[in-house]
């Protein structure tokens, strides 16, 4: 498995467990269509892309980036993720903010 690929196997055990109150998915790129991420979110309402990355690596390709950019734009979040604490802190950061209003 690469680096990578355990960023990613971090994050999907931990997003799996926050069922029912997040769905997610991870578009498999194709080559036609709009660029992406590793992870669209939707967790409390709210739209989330993640990009996993190795550790150490915190940024993303100008593509990624974009896209990120343009989720933040429609009032999302958006960031770059190089090990699972990352989504940990932001989900439970989301999560605070989303039920609190409640």
């Amino acid at each position: 498995m690469t680096p990578e690929g355990k960023v990613k196997q971090d994050i999907d055990k931990y997003l799996k467990r926050l069922a029912p109150d997040c769905y997610y998915k991870k578009p498999v790129p194709c080559g036609f269509g709009k660029s992406g991420v590793d992870y669209d979110v939707t967790y409390y309402g709210m739209s989330i892309a993640i990009e996993a990355k190795r550790k150490g690596v915190k940024k993303a390709t100008p593509r990624e980036q974009k896209y990120i950019d343009d989720i933040i734009a429609a009032g999302g979040i958006g960031f770059v993720a190089d090990d699972v604490s990352t989504v940990i802190d932001i989900m439970e950061r989301v999560k605070y903010v989303r039920t609190k209003s409640r």
